[in-house]
């Protein structure tokens, strides 16, 4: 009976990581080498999808 209570918490914490923090993470590091890239004259913003 404790597994069934262990594995819904895994499953949970498992289904906040792939779906809250993961695109959250992805999204500041995305808009982080955006402004590096265009900051350092690397590339021109028109160049991503903004």
């Amino acid at each position: 009976e404790s597994r069934r209570g262990t594995n819904t918490i895994s499953t949970l914490h498992d289904a906040f990581w792939l779906f809250l923090a993961a695109p959250l993470v992805s999204l500041v590091s995305g808009t982080c080498n955006v402004v590096a890239l265009a900051a350092f004259g690397l590339s021109k913003l028109t160049n991503f999808l903004i």
